[in-house]
Order: structure tokens, then sequence, then C-alpha cells
């Protein structure tokens, strides 16, 4: 069915520096360009980072694995919480709604665009709490990533993996999400390479208590593009999608955005996250009936999705996707999120609420 805009998926104020500072991100000294010579590459030294990919395994501390955090019934209710877009980009404050439902988020989902420090401290405080992190980790343009996919940004990937695996405990990494958008220019084969390279680099630092999560937009999986881009079963640990409802597709519900990321989910044997959706708060009752509708369609059309992740940040017009719209949206969402099915796993909630 034709719903006009359906697949337009960008939405977040932030999320213009990930296209925009494409300038930055090339520049970055260890993040080097297709065009640069590997003698220009600022390289640490070898006792710091491997200098091949080699397949070898470095010894590491004990770390929990990644699989862990897969609830063996349910799904776990996660956010990226942003409601000044303006104070620290892309890093969620989950403490805001949480602060609305007096219960803590399954998953807490921040961003680091490609180039950008590594903030360890948002990670850190939601691993103690009892959050699992969810990382959105750009890959820059087209040219950043053809540069990661022939190993001129091998060292800093290696840097990003220990720096994972150093937190030891599980955490959900959405490597260069949304790579179907015709505006980010990347290519299947280079989108492919990169990310078996960043995967091989990842399992050679030891980082098992990273998962890699693919997710590009709903509509990659209902026009079958998704297949162009899908790097191989073993080098995916999650199956993710993002998908949007708005004025104009009549506010679609998830069985109208993800039933194809479902099927193919089922097919490659993954466990599943909709890693991004929202309601847009237009009309009276609008976002209430779509959060009251997804809470059902999740436990009977999509029992094996295992993670939803809302995007409860601030913006303008239909992309203002802010969580609770008014008491009828906060009656639903106390609702879904106070529901067993979405509690976080026993063992990993703290027995104090914020």
């Amino acid at each position: 069915m034709a719903r006009g805009d359906l697949g337009r998926t960008s939405r977040r104020t932030f999320g213009r520096g990930l296209l925009a500072a494409t300038a930055a991100a090339v520049a970055g000294p260890a993040f080097a360009t297709a065009s640069a010579r590997a003698a220009d590459a600022e390289t640490p030294p070898a006792d710091v980072f491997p200098a091949q990919l080699d397949g070898t395994e470095v010894p590491q501390a004990e770390v929990v694995p990644a699989a862990s955090v897969i609830p063996a019934a349910g799904a776990l209710f996660g956010a990226f919480v942003k409601h000044d877009p303006d104070r620290d980009p892309g890093i969620s404050e989950p403490e805001a709604l949480e602060r609305v439902t007096h219960e803590l988020l399954g998953i807490d989902h921040s961003f680091q665009h490609w180039g950008t420090p590594f903030r360890a401290d948002r990670l850190t405080e939601d691993i103690a709490r009892g959050r699992t992190p969810l990382l959105s980790w750009g890959a820059g343009p087209q040219a950043v990533l053809a540069a990661t996919a022939a190993g001129a940004n091998d060292a800093a990937v290696r840097q990003q993996a220990r720096l994972l695996r150093a937190l030891r405990q599980p955490v959900l990494l959405r490597f260069t999400w949304e790579m179907d958008l015709p505006q980010r220019g990347y290519t299947p084969t280079t989108f492919k390479e990169a990310w078996r390279r960043v995967r091989t680099i990842f399992r050679e630092e030891g980082a098992a208590n990273v998962a890699f999560v693919f997710c590009p937009t709903w509509l990659a999986y209902r026009t079958g593009r998704v297949s162009s881009f899908w790097p191989g079963d073993s080098m995916v640990d999650w199956v993710g999608a993002d998908g949007y409802a708005r004025p104009t597709n009549d506010h679609a519900p998830l069985t109208e955005l993800f039933p194809w990321f479902y099927d193919f989910g089922i097919r490659h044997d993954k466990p599943m996250i909709i890693a991004e959706c929202g309601v847009n708060d237009t009309a009276p009752g609008v976002q209430a009936e779509w959060l009251r509708r997804a809470r059902v369609d999740l436990k009977e059309t999509f029992p094996l999705v295992r993670a939803l992740v809302y995007f409860d940040s601030r913006g303008s017009g239909d992309t203002d996707w802010v969580l609770p719209g008014n008491r009828r949206t906060e009656a639903a969402l106390l609702q879904l999120v106070h529901d067993p099915y979405f509690l976080p796993r026993p063992g990993r909630h703290p027995s104090g609420r914020p």
C-alpha cells in the first residue's frame, strides 16, 4: 500500500551533524579517507593497536557475553531521551522519561558520530543503573566508509572495540544505521566490506560483550533492498529497523511498518529490535492510541521482537516525538512500561526506582 513518505525516517535534530559535519569526520587524524595514503594516517604504536587484521584473538579480561541481554520472552522497552536537542546532542538523558514512568529503561540509546569522542560516562552510568546501552555509531560519509573498508581506519576501529570491551557488560552497537537512505550515499558493496572489517576487528579484540545491530529503515525490508546491504548471518547479532508514525502516513501502527522486517528476522533466526520509533501528537488522542496499540501488537503480532526503543526527542512540526504529550498519552505510556511483558529481565533491574 502506498503511504507517501512512510520511508522518510530522518527526524533527529542532532542527526544533521552526521551528514553536514562531513569535513570534521574526514579531518580526524585517525579517521582516514580512501584517498589518503597509509603513511599520512596517524597510526598508534604497535603495542597500543595491533597493526594487522591477522585473525588472532587478543587475551582479554572476562566480559559478559552480549547474548545474555536477549530476553527469553517478552521485550525490553528503551528510549533515546533528548528534550533539549542543543544540550549534549546525541547523548540520551533517560532520567527525564524515568521520572514520568517511575521505571528504569531496559535500554538507553545514545549516538556517536564518526571521529567524535567516545562518551564512556553515559554508558558506564547506564550499566551501573541496570540499563543496557544501545550505541549508534555513525560511519561518516561514503569516502570514510570506503577507507574503513580498505583498512585505513583499523586503528580507530580497534580503539572503539577496546573502549567498549572495557565496559565488560553487554552493549548493543548499531553501526552506521539507516544505510539504505539515499542521503547516506552508501554503496551496498562498500557498506558490507566496511561492516565485515569492523566486525572482524571487534572479534579479534575480544569484545564479546558487544552485539552488532544491523538496522536499515523499515522501507528497506518492504522493498527488498535490505538484501543488498546484508553482510551475512555470521556478521550480525541483532536485526533492527526504524520507522515512524506521522500525519502523512495516517500515524501508521507497528503492523503497517514492520511486518517485512519481522519476516526477515525470522528467516535469519536473529533477535529483533525496533531501534527507533515514534508517534507525533498532532491530533487529540493519537499518541495515546498508538502506544496502546503498540503494546498489543508487539505481544500478539510481533512476539519475537525482543526490544522496542522509542525516539523521545523534541523536534518541530511532525518530527516532535516527545512523551508524554498529554495525560492520555501518559496513561498509555505507563500501561506499556509497567506491563510485565516489557519489564527488564530479573537481575538487570536495580531494586530502587528512579
